[in-house]
């Protein structure tokens, strides 16, 4: 009876280990949330620029002052719009609010294999639809 009750508080000892050093590992689920939200935003932006790139690379016409709203995408936890600005005919900004700061790991893995780095709070990319591929740029913006 005794070896059993060893063998119990020693296999509850190596769960209550292995859970403190998952969450120090992968962190807590919240955070895992905040990650996955942020690789939401990341495909989002890189859905919205194929778009323009797709539609607006190949025309004359130049870009539209609007996002159109058939390539708009909306953020995962806010429900708005991305911003969009237009700088002139070629050249666009897409503006995203991320809960962190991208790690080298989460950009390098994104696909298709583009570089989105950014920071906890606001960020911007610009864009050249002429481009022969697309490639976003971040830019320094302040935050509003």
């Amino acid at each position: 009876m005794k070896l059993d009750r060893i063998l119990g508080i020693a296999a509850c000892v190596v769960v209550v280990v292995g859970l403190v050093l998952a969450f120090l590992v992968i962190g807590p689920p919240g955070h895992a949330r905040l990650i996955a939200f942020d690789s939401q935003r990341v495909r989002n932006l890189e859905t919205i620029a194929s778009g323009m790139h797709g539609r607006f690379g190949e025309t004359t016409d130049g870009l539209p002052k609007l996002l159109p709203s058939d390539i708009a995408e909306r953020d995962p936890v806010t429900g708005r719009g991305y911003e969009f600005q237009r700088i002139d005919s070629k050249h666009y900004v897409l503006c995203a609010r991320f809960a962190l700061a991208a790690e080298s790991e989460d950009t390098a893995d994104s696909s298709p294999p583009l570089n989105w780095p950014h920071g906890a709070g606001r960020t911007c990319y610009e864009f050249n639809v002429s481009a022969s591929e697309v490639s976003p740029r971040a830019m320094k913006i302040r935050t509003k």
